[in-house]
C-alpha cells in the first residue's frame, strides 16, 4: 500500500469518527431536552431518538442502553463541575 492510500484510509477513518462523535453529541442533546421535558420516566430510547430524528435502532449504534446515555450526561454534567 501507497503512502498516499494510506494517508486518504486515515482521512477517511478520521472524518468517519468525527461523523460519529457528531451523531453521538446529537443524541445526548436530544436526551438532555427529553430529559428536562419529561424527567428520568420520560427518558426513553425511542423519546431519545424521536427527538433526534432517528429511529430506536440507530441510537443503540451509539449508545447499548438507557443507562449508558444515562451515564454519559452525568459524566459530561460532573466534568462541568470540574472546570
Amino acid at each position: 500500500m501507497s503512502h498516499a492510500e494510506l494517508t486518504n484510509d486515515a482521512r477517511k477513518e478520521a472524518r468517519r469518527e468525527a461523523a460519529h462523535a457528531h451523531k453521538r453529541s446529537e443524541i445526548l442533546a436530544a436526551a438532555r431536552k427529553v430529559l428536562a421535558r419529561e424527567g428520568v420516566k420520560g427518558l426513553t430510547i425511542r423519546a431519545v431518538a424521536a427527538e433526534a430524528g432517528y429511529v430506536a435502532g440507530a441510537v443503540y449504534f451509539y449508545f447499548d442502553s438507557k443507562a449508558a446515555i444515562m451515564s454519559e450526561l452525568a459524566i459530561q454534567e460532573l466534568s462541568l463541575l470540574t472546570k
